[in-house]
């Protein structure tokens, strides 16, 4: 995937895209340069808490760069970008599936 800088979805901040290692664990959207920074067990890039706040919109229709998701929560916004259809399309049902954990645990409490 490729993500664009924090709180920067201007079309300026779709042109600084860079490619990044997610991964995800529990509801935590981590990212690293490489998949040997993971692998080595170097710290990530940063962290994306998801919470019961985050919402998840695919958007189509964008020219070379394939499709994007955007993640917004209560306290950021990350715009992502995957290359193909089919990566989005697994990346939106891992990344809804915890959304949906969290809303269903947020309206038991």
């Amino acid at each position: 995937l490729k993500k664009a800088p924090y709180g920067n979805l201007s079309m300026f901040g779709m042109l600084m895209l860079k490619k990044r290692y997610f991964v995800l664990s529990a509801d935590t959207l981590s990212y690293y340069h490489t998949d040997e920074e993971f692998m080595m067990d170097a710290e990530p890039l940063g962290t994306i808490q998801l919470d019961s706040f985050s919402t998840l919109t695919a958007v189509d229709g964008i020219d070379q760069w394939g499709l994007q998701l955007l993640i917004a929560g209560k306290d950021n916004a990350v715009y992502l970008q995957a290359g193909t259809r089919e990566t989005r399309k697994l990346w939106q049902q891992k990344l809804r599936k915890v959304i949906v954990a969290k809303n269903r645990t947020a309206n038991i409490v």
